[in-house]
């Protein structure tokens, strides 16, 4: 079991945006300082099932914004020695849940180190 390193989130300007681009949007920001870091193995936890079964190449994408934002998470994920992205139930995601409401409260990018961000980074 994995230990979190780093929590962090970020507004999304349109109120519009879909659960599934927020799901990406989040995933893109954690591999894009997993990438800073030099981490070269890592395991994720998702609460959205579309998003984890696309990036795992179980199910299709067929939404062309899906699919940017898809091709974006895994080529980073590509770059790196090892990875696995598994679902969990978003009743046992609490620590992503607290985040989200972070990102919707304070209107502005933000992070918190290791020892504050609770809870375990992936499998």
């Amino acid at each position: 079991e994995g230990e979190t390193l780093w929590a962090g989130w970020c507004p999304l300007d349109d109120p519009m945006t879909t659960n599934n681009v927020a799901e990406y949007a989040a995933m893109i920001l954690g591999l894009n300082e997993i990438k800073r870091r030099n981490i070269a193995a890592v395991g994720l936890v998702g609460d959205s099932k579309l998003v984890v079964f696309q990036i795992n190449g179980d199910w299709q994408c067929r939404d062309p914004k899906l699919q940017a934002l898809r091709d974006r998470a895994f080529d980073t994920l590509k770059a790196l020695d090892s990875w696995t992205v598994v679902h969990v139930l978003r009743a046992e995601n609490a620590h992503a849940d607290a985040l989200a409401n972070l990102a919707m409260d304070s209107g502005a990018p933000g992070a918190v180190a290791a020892d504050a961000a609770g809870g375990t980074a992936g499998p």
